[in-house]
């Protein structure tokens, strides 16, 4: 992210849980530069849910189902 981005791009967030350790550093990093951070989430959207600029959380608690919504996305 450091290396590449620019505040004019969009990191897109996909995790389950919302807490994976490696991507929330991610978006971290593209916070921290003014980079557009959306979430595509589940689970109440964990600790990413506050990091990103946008977050769409499906509210499911059968991890399976959490990514088939944001297929459509």
């Amino acid at each position: 992210m450091r290396g590449l981005g620019r505040a004019s791009d969009y990191l897109i967030e996909m995790s389950t849980s919302g807490n994976s350790e490696n991507v929330m550093r991610a978006v971290k990093a593209a916070y921290a530069m003014g980079v557009t951070t959306i979430g595509l989430l589940g689970l109440g959207g964990g600790k990413s849910a506050s990091l990103c600029r946008h977050a769409v959380i499906v509210p499911s608690p059968t991890t399976a189902r959490i990514p088939e919504p944001h297929i459509f996305i």
